[in-house]
C-alpha cells in the first residue's frame, strides 16, 4: 500500500508557491562570490539586500542537474548515510538554543556537557546515522562556538556528523580539523 499524503494537485500547487517564492522574494547570500556566480546563471541580485531573485527556470535547471544520490561519510567509513538510495536516514538534531531539564521541569540554556551527552548518545543509537550537535553551548563564546561544536563532534563519534557554521573563517579552521 502506498502512503499518499498530499495528492499530486497539490504537490504541484507547493512547487508552483515556492518557485514564485523564490523569485519574487528571493534568497539572502552573504557570499560576493556566490551572487556572482547566480548573477551569471541569470538571477537578478540586490547588491544593498544581497538578494538573489531565482527565476522558475534557472532553480528548474539547478534541480535537474543536481546528483540525485550522495554519500555522507563519517570519520569511519563504515559508519555512512546514503542519501538517494531508498533508504531514510536520521539525524540528531544540529543545535537547539535551549534544553528542557527534567530535574527542574524548565527550560534553560544548554552547556558542554549537554553537547558531549547528546554526542555520545547519537554515537551510540543504531537508528541515527548522522550525529548533529544537538545544543549550541551557551558558556561557549559566539565567534567560537561552532568551531568548539564541531572538535566535539569529530572527538565524540565516527558518524557522520551536521553543525552550523557561522562564517569563512569557522569553515575554514572546521575544514582544518577534519
Amino acid at each position: 500500500m502506498k502512503l499518499e499524503v498530499l495528492d499530486a494537485t497539490t504537490i504541484q500547487q507547493i512547487h508552483e508557491a515556492s518557485l514564485s517564492i523564490l523569485e519574487t522574494v528571493g534568497v539572502c547570500i552573504h557570499h560576493e562570490g556566490m551572487l556572482d556566480r547566480l548573477a551569471g546563471a541569470g538571477a537578478a541580485i540586490d547588491t544593498a539586500e544581497h538578494r538573489a531573485a531565482l527565476p522558475g527556470d534557472l532553480v528548474e535547471r539547478a534541480v535537474s542537474s543536481a546528483a540525485k544520490q550522495h554519500v555522507l561519510y563519517g570519520r569511519n567509513p563504515e559508519r555512512r548515510a546514503e542519501f538517494g538510495q531508498g533508504r531514510p536516514n536520521a539525524m540528531s538534531s544540529a543545535g537547539q538554543f535551549a534544553w528542557f531539564d527534567v530535574a527542574t521541569r524548565s527550560r534553560r540554556e544548554p552547556h558542554i556537557d549537554d553537547l558531549r551527552r547528546g554526542i555520545r548518545v547519537g554515537h551510540h543509537l543504531p537508528s541515527i546515522d548522522v550525529v548533529g550537535a544537538m545544543v549550541s553551548p551557551a558558556e561557549v563564546p559566539t565567534a567560537i562556538r561552532d568551531v568548539v561544536v564541531h572538535y566535539e563532534l569529530l572527538s565524540g563519534t565516527d558518524k557522520p556528523i551536521a553543525g552550523w557554521v557561522r562564517n569563512g573563517a569557522s569553515a575554514r579552521t572546521i575544514i582544518d580539523m577534519m
